[in-house]
């Protein structure tokens, strides 16, 4: 675990490397989130079938069968880490330098 970066393991002893959240707060979160992420998703499909046509009509014909994937990863782009940019810029949020919590990793308490 240490190795992996879900722990720390330092003078003060061992600590957990992401945050922790109880069964009441993840809920709570995902509460926060549902209704945007729901609109996010249902703007998302179309976009994705538009951007993937255009995809198929301009690249050579070898990945044309990946157009859809490319489609997300384009609006992945927009959609998510354009949003996270502006935030950082605002100081909403810190940069990951690596040493901290892991970005994506987070543990709720049974």
């Amino acid at each position: 675990m240490v190795r992996r970066g879900y722990v720390v393991s330092n003078d003060k002893g061992l600590s957990v490397n992401t945050p922790v959240l109880t069964k009441e707060q993840h809920r709570a979160l995902k509460d926060i989130f549902a209704e945007t992420s729901a609109d996010i998703a249902e703007e998302a499909v179309p976009a994705i079938e538009t951007v993937a046509g255009i995809l198929k009509n301009h690249v050579p014909v070898h990945p044309k069968k990946l157009a859809g994937d490319m489609a997300f990863f384009r609006l992945f782009e927009d959609t998510v880490s354009a949003p996270v940019k502006a935030l950082y810029e605002r100081k909403y949020l810190l940069p990951y330098n690596g040493a901290d919590i892991l970005p994506t990793t987070y543990v709720v308490l049974q």
